[in-house]
């Protein structure tokens, strides 16, 4: 049986440091089970996500990973984005220091769709979900996504239906279509989860100019003891090793999401969406996670 991850990863890599943090745990997974990283994609309008994506990647040694990005301009964008990615694209190894563009989103995630094994990749979505939404919208994209997809995991919504999840609020329009039309199972890791879990606070043995401690310390204005919630990291950790041995999900349930960016959750046996839930404490969950990712 092969055991490959067929990964394809969707991030706003940028306004907040769990987005290097989490592409930093998968390359650190991808050396304790096979990931195969079909493209990587910057869901945001930011010219230097794609810049920061790549440079990751390149410091890992992976060369070769397609990566894309969000080609409408003004969405999310501005200063606080680049808070720690203008700093990597300027100052590391990659291929997309401006003005040198990456190419478009949807071009990268149908190529790489077109070109896997049927029902064989997750796809993992770390940010806003308008990429998803633009490829599902386009006819070819969607035959892909139910032809190839097997499920969407995304760090996205909340369990509190009183409250407005950020990658949900950013564009309500985008997640309530994937969330309306998207063809496979999605596992939710929502806010609750990644809440309480803060990692950062121990990169063990990384370099001082690993692009995930220079990104750490500038989110956090130097300070590299303060750490960060891990909520892009537990959708990355499920889609590499699923549940085991930190986390458990709920039972199936239909998801809608509102104009005001709440959902609605409603059970359902046969529902297309489950929620992943912490299984220990999130002090202990944090430990193991900075074991392999500071290894």
């Amino acid at each position: 049986m092969d055991e490959t991850v067929n990964l394809i990863l969707d991030t706003d890599i940028g306004p907040d440091c769990d987005d290097a943090g989490a592409l930093t745990l998968l390359h650190m997974l991808a050396r304790r089970k096979k990931v195969n990283f079909l493209a990587m994609t910057c869901c945001t309008s930011n010219p230097y996500g794609a810049g920061t994506i790549d440079a990751i990647n390149l410091y890992h040694g992976m060369e070769n990973i397609p990566v894309g990005t969000f080609e409408k301009p003004g969405f999310i964008e501005d200063g606080f984005s680049q808070k720690y990615n203008k700093f990597i694209t300027l100052n590391y190894k990659n291929r997309y220091v401006p003005p040198e563009k990456a190419p478009g989103a949807l071009q990268v995630l149908k190529k790489a769709l077109s070109e896997a094994k049927d029902f064989s990749v997750t796809v993992t979505a770390i940010g806003p979900l308008n990429n998803l939404a633009v490829l599902i919208a386009d006819l070819e994209g969607m035959a892909l996504v139910k032809k190839k997809v097997k499920c969407l995991v995304s760090m996205a919504a909340a369990q509190n239906q009183e409250f407005a999840e950020w990658n949900v609020e950013a564009d309500v329009q985008s997640a309530a279509f994937v969330c309306e039309k998207w063809p496979s199972p999605v596992i939710f890791s929502p806010f609750e989860t990644g809440e309480k879990i803060i990692t950062g606070k121990n990169f063990g043995t990384l370099s001082p100019n690993h692009p995930v401690r220079v990104a750490y310390r500038l989110f956090n204005d130097g300070d590299e003891r303060k750490g960060r919630m891990s909520w892009d990291l537990t959708a990355a950790w499920y889609a590499v090793m699923g549940t085991e041995p930190f986390f458990r999900l709920s039972d199936p349930c239909d998801i809608k999401v509102l104009e005001n960016g709440r959902i609605k959750i409603e059970s359902n046996s046969l529902g297309r969406f489950r929620f992943l839930e912490n299984n220990m404490e999130p002090e202990k969950i944090a430990e193991g996670i900075e074991a392999i990712w500071s290894a």
